[in-house]
């Protein structure tokens, strides 16, 4: 289960996540989070933190193409169906593929070539 570092989400994924499942926190909190720790020690859940590192290098990569993301992208759907691509076989993989659309929608650097079909 993968979740934006805010408490609503936290709340989310800890109702939908099974027991001996994993919660990863993605992104800064700010502010306290009530957590039930006796109900995530009894379910056996993982937590797993990671903040956001600095994005420059990582887009000037994607960007000059020394990083090789097609393999990785299976289809391409429009930004408005992202929340269904999360929920089939391949979640991750499917949010690679409305991560690329939306950078071809928004920035022109990203470049026309890697934008078509």
């Amino acid at each position: 289960m993968l979740c934006a570092a805010s408490s609503a989400a936290f709340s989310l994924a800890r109702k939908l996540v099974r027991p001996r499942g994993k919660i990863l926190l993605k992104g800064s909190l700010s502010g306290e989070t009530p957590v039930d720790l006796a109900g995530l020690m009894v379910d056996e859940v993982r937590l797993i933190g990671s903040r956001c590192g600095p994005f420059a290098p990582a887009l000037r990569l994607l960007a000059g193409g020394g990083v090789t993301v097609q393999p990785l992208i299976r289809q391409v759907r429009p930004l408005g169906e992202g929340g269904d691509a999360m929920r089939e076989r391949g979640g991750m993989r499917n949010l690679l593929s409305v991560a690329r659309e939306a950078l071809c929608a928004n920035d022109p650097k990203f470049g026309s070539d890697r934008c078509s079909n």
